[in-house]
């Protein structure tokens, strides 16, 4: 059985798989660290509340990448519970900004 054959067949000469996996956790990581860099230096806070949700949802794809890639198949329920703590304290933190009031030199509505 040729190489290219045993790849598309789901054999046991399936060798490019944990290359791709890896290659995708370095991605996910890479776009990680340019999400917080925006939560850092982001003009407005809901650009950061956008950057913060982001991280977390990136967070949650690389928890289930990383169980993939060990086998680890209940990393899928943590990732699923890490998503929903996400969602909730996103809706906290964006309903805290609605109602709070504006600070004394702050102009915007």
């Amino acid at each position: 059985m040729s190489c290219a054959r045993a790849r598309w067949s789901g054999g046991s000469g399936v060798w490019g798989s944990n290359a791709m996996l890896i290659a995708a956790i370095i991605a996910v990581m890479v776009t990680m660290i340019l999400a917080l860099i925006r939560a850092l230096i982001g003009p407005t806070e809901y650009d950061r509340m956008l950057a913060a949700n982001s991280f977390g949802t990136k967070t949650v794809l690389l928890i289930a990448l990383g169980g993939h890639l060990l086998s680890w198949h209940s990393f899928l329920d943590v990732a699923l519970l890490y998503a929903l703590v996400n969602f909730v304290g996103t809706i906290a933190v964006m309903r805290f900004f609605e109602y709070r009031t504006p600070a004394d030199g702050d102009t915007a509505q």
